[in-house]
């Protein structure tokens, strides 16, 4: 992964982290091990009063989001996020996130 690509994926995650409730984090890497060929953003949230995690990851395929310009894939990033936040982050088991179908 070049270095412009890992400064597009920082500049990702900041532009959703202030747009996303405070108790929600975000994170955005390129490349996972398993598919060189995709991003994933990962949400997490711990429950303020139990200390339970929820947390889920979103793979997207780089190629078919790679020609939108950072402030329009920023947009459409935050409607697959904020469906997921409306329906409930799922329970991070062990440690193991659930990971949604690659978009």
């Amino acid at each position: 992964m070049t270095t412009t690509a890992y400064h597009t994926l920082s500049l990702l995650q900041q532009g959703l982290q202030p747009r996303l409730p405070q108790a929600v984090l975000v994170f955005v890497e390129g490349r996972p091990e398993d598919r060189r060929d995709t991003f994933i953003v990962t949400l997490k949230q711990v429950h303020p009063d139990s200390g339970e995690v929820f947390a889920v990851e979103l793979p997207f395929l780089t190629q078919v989001w790679a020609d939108l310009g950072l402030e329009v894939l920023t947009g459409e990033l935050l409607r697959f996020i904020q469906a997921e936040l409306a329906q409930g982050l799922p329970p991070a088991l062990n440690n193991a996130y659930v990971r949604r179908p690659l978009r």
